[in-house]
Parts: C-alpha cells; structure tokens; sequence
C-alpha cells in the first residue's frame, strides 16, 4: 500500500496511476497496435483530467543517480526499494541503485529457501 510519504503531490498520485492503469492494461496487450492504441488513450486521459504529459511523468526518473542518467525510464513502483527493512510501495527513481537492492533481496532469498534458489 501506497503511504503518505510516497505521494507528495499531485505528479506523485498521476505517476502512480499511469503505473498501475498500465499495469493492469497495457502488460495484458501483446500486439503492437494495441499497445500504440493504449497509449493514446493514455496521453488523452493525462491530458483531459491531469492536464499533463507522459514524458512530464518521466522527467525526473533516473535524475537522482549519475550512473542511471541517459538510460531507459521505467515507471516502477516497488515495496522493498529502499532496502530498510521498511515495506512501503513507492517509485523507483533509479535503476542501478534498485538493480543492487533487488540483487539483494534475491540473496537473501536464496540463502533461506530450501526449494530451490532463484536467478
């Protein structure tokens, strides 16, 4: 769940709507035409109700770590992003830095399960 923390603004609640409308539409569409369909209708809603854009939601995604500046943006919202111990849903801000928490936490994971390790 979503806390307080996370949402500080109103770019904060549309960053979390685009993720979750998208996860639970546009990672169910597997032709191309759909997915282009998905995203206009995407761009309309942010436009008609958010007044804003999609690459507005993007900016500030990969700003905060100089090693993740020029790569893809991904919209990613995850629970154990912060590695401290503390199970909030928030946004990833960049993906090296969460790279190595989620190498972490597959770790530790392998080194508790007997059924069989991950990778």
């Amino acid at each position: 769940m979503v806390g307080g923390e996370a949402i500080k603004g109103t770019k904060d609640l549309v960053s979390l709507w685009v993720h979750e409308t998208s996860r639970v539409f546009q990672d169910r569409l597997t032709d191309q035409k759909d997915v282009e369909w998905y995203s206009g209708i995407l761009e309309e809603g942010l436009k008609t109700h958010f007044k804003t854009k999609l690459k507005d939601i993007y900016s500030d995604i990969n700003q905060e770590d100089k090693a993740d500046r020029g790569k893809q943006k991904l919209l990613i919202y995850s629970d154990f992003g912060d590695n401290k111990g503390k199970k909030m849903y928030k946004q990833v801000m960049g993906i090296t830095k969460y790279r190595a928490i989620v190498e972490n936490q597959l770790e530790d994971y392998n080194s508790m399960t007997t059924s069989g390790k991950m990778n």
